[in-house]
């Protein structure tokens, strides 16, 4: 085993830097720092141990003592926490989440941005079966990858090669003692069901050699995956458009110009940037999201890790929920005429008495009282389809538009002093404020992207 990970080390350029070992306190991260700590002079690695209490077990405080005197028999550097998981949802999903987290604090503390994990190939077959009964793109079925980010930081798992059998054989001839955990056994986590059964069943059925044919089919997956996912690289890199409240805003135009073989990889990058890591995600979640680009309504979706697309303009926008904006408040229009930036939309609203082809809406100037606002909806808010009355609320005019409930209170409208409604932007104009064929006094708007100047 200590050749293949020296070699592992090597081929991957693993020396020279400080390096965050994650350890559970179970065979297979013990094993790891083992190993790791045998190499870490040839390579010139600095070990740091990370150990983060969940309190879900009862044993988790002796695990936090067994990793303690572990690191201090090894004379290495360590950070042991205790962080309580949100218990709604699923207590493993918050679980992995916080423990990224916690070790993404401990890198930024430690001046590291690498971290080594334990897992190995049988939780590698797990991964690739879980990915597939689930329903999963080939970049799922691609499994655990040896090397791959979390935002800023690199995980690192040397042992995908080794079964569990083989780590634990290397435990016994070393006399390196490790800590069970008792959850492992119970199937009422599914991954724990993959292991305990069904896989065990496949092989019975099929042979023991499955466990080596998917993992080594994931290898050939991994590098068409990555292939595809360069391909959607480039193309996120055209298609973002930068935007002061959506941290992922891609312009739907673009991604169609694209085979649509890749509009699911496009939306899993992009996925990938707004979480660092995604999980929880299966194929029908995907195929909702690649939906999104063929719409041309508003509309939003909501997706594991309390993340929301939204389909709006020419846009779809991904943000996480706690991120949402509530309001972009109230914006005064200088004078009657003048210019206003709608940040939350990426556009430049201009009202001009000068025709600069088809605006967006054209107001008779003689009716409206200044200075004009641009608010959005407040309730019992109305307007008139035409001159002679027809009204409606702003409320049913929304829904009826299909705009997307989380997006109603973002609309901008534009109001004047007395604060009657003259135009939801971009979508009606009030019928007692539009121009007609007789207007002398015409106010255009003109409705613009930021880039377009």
């Amino acid at each position: 085993m200590l050749q293949v990970i020296d070699r592992f080390l090597d081929n991957n350029n693993i020396s020279r830097k400080k390096v965050v070992v994650a350890v559970s306190g179970g065979p297979d991260s013990i094993a790891l720092l083992y190993l790791l700590n045998e190499l870490k002079d040839k390579h010139n690695l600095k070990l740091h141990i990370a150990h983060l209490d969940h309190s879900l077990r009862e044993e988790a405080v002796k695990d936090s003592l067994f990793v303690k005197d572990v690191a201090q028999s090894l004379d290495l550097p360590y950070t042991i926490e205790k962080r309580f998981v949100c218990q709604k949802g699923s207590i493993q999903q918050s679980a992995r989440q916080e423990r990224f987290e916690f070790l993404k604090d401990v890198c930024a503390q430690n001046g590291s941005d690498t971290v080594f994990l334990g897992q190995h190939k049988d939780d590698q077959l797990e991964t690739i079966m879980m990915n597939f009964f689930r329903g999963s793109s080939l970049w799922g079925l691609g499994g655990i990858r040896p090397v791959n980010n979390y935002g800023q930081i690199k995980l690192i798992r040397p042992l995908l090669d080794f079964t569990k059998r083989e780590i634990l054989s290397y435990l016994r001839k070393h006399s390196i003692s490790f800590r069970e955990d008792e959850s492992n056994k119970s199937t009422k986590y599914k991954r724990n069901k993959f292991r305990l059964e069904i896989i065990p069943f496949i092989e019975k059925q099929v042979g023991p050699h499955v466990k080596n044919v998917v993992t080594e089919n994931s290898r050939q997956w991994q590098l068409e995956g990555a292939y595809f996912k360069k391909k959607a690289e480039e193309i996120i890199y055209k298609a973002h458009v930068k935007h002061d409240f959506f941290p992922i805003n891609l312009d739907v135009s673009v991604i169609r110009g694209n085979d649509k073989a890749l509009w699911s990889w496009v939306l899993v990058s992009a996925l990938e940037r707004l979480l660092g890591q995604i999980q929880d995600y299966s194929f029908s979640h995907l195929n909702e999201l690649a939906n999104l680009i063929s719409y041309d309504r508003a509309t939003s979706l909501q997706l594991p890790n309390k993340v929301t697309a939204i389909r709006w303009d020419n846009y779809i926008s991904l943000i996480k929920d706690e991120k949402l904006p509530q309001s972009m408040g109230i914006i005064k229009v200088e004078e009657n005429l003048g210019e206003a930036v709608l940040p939350l939309f990426n556009k430049k609203v201009e009202i001009s008495k000068t025709f600069k082809g088809k605006p967006e809406h054209q107001l008779d100037g003689s009716l409206v009282k200044a200075p004009l606002f641009i608010r959005t909806r407040k309730k019992g808010d109305y307007f008139y389809l035409n001159k002679q009355g027809g009204k409606k609320k702003v409320k049913d005019f929304m829904i009826d538009e299909k705009i997307p409930k989380i997006l109603r209170d973002l609309i901008p409208i534009l109001v004047d002093a007395d604060d009657n409604i003259l135009a939801i932007l971009g979508k009606r104009t009030n019928g007692r404020f539009k121009s007609d064929s007789n207007c002398k006094n015409k106010l255009n708007i003109y409705i613009k992207g930021m880039e377009e100047q």
